[in-house]
């Protein structure tokens, strides 16, 4: 029985991006992730399942690279560039579009349906941890451009605090006068019994 195999690569990469609203430039690190197929062993390929996969996954690698390098939100002006997340939700969209135009076909066309509904959920799973490795990256270098200055981060609003605990009135008392003692007279801890 053949056997399958496959690669999946994590890596830390660093790119240099260009912000196309401010122009400010800079070099970040982020997580990349490449997954091969699963590939089966042949005899008539000149390589192994395991060598086909790892290549694969390392090609995968440099399109999540550039697909998460695209989205990450520019420190500067703290805006994603335009049309970065137009094209992460039109590669989900679009297996979604070909399984209802199957399912409105009718036929067997329902099973064409489902496939592309599960295609559709895993494109968007990777699309989101896309977002997440994109929002988590790590600014390097970051380089103004000389006629814009830097905006001022805003300040995170606090979480909402909760309400004071009311102020329970504590009934004052007047100290005590003391009558003055005479000269015989002392603390009752202090006198003797004779």
């Amino acid at each position: 029985m053949p056997t399958e195999h496959k690669v999946t690569r994590t890596e830390v990469t660093e790119r240099y991006f260009t912000c196309p609203r401010c122009n400010a430039k800079g070099e970040v690190e982020f997580h990349a992730v490449g997954e091969g197929g699963w590939v089966r062993e042949s005899w008539w390929s000149s390589s192994s399942a395991v060598e086909r996969s790892a290549q694969q996954a390392a090609d995968d690698l440099m399109v999540d690279a550039d697909r998460v390098a695209r989205m990450i939100r520019c420190p500067a002006c703290e805006l994603r560039p335009p049309g970065a997340l137009r094209w992460a939700l039109l590669r989900v969209l679009a297996p979604l579009a070909v399984g209802a135009l199957a399912a409105v076909v009718g036929g067997e066309g329902w099973i064409v349906a489902i496939g592309m509904g599960v295609m559709a959920l895993w494109l968007g799973y990777r699309e989101l941890q896309r977002l997440r490795r994109a929002d988590r990256a790590e600014i390097l270098k970051l380089e103004y451009p000389k006629d814009a200055l830097p905006v001022a981060r805003a300040t995170p609003v606090p979480k909402r605090a909760p309400p004071p605990t009311p102020l329970v009135p504590v009934p004052s008392v007047a100290p005590a006068i003391e009558k003055p003692r005479g000269p015989d007279e002392g603390p009752a801890f202090l006198k003797r019994d004779d």
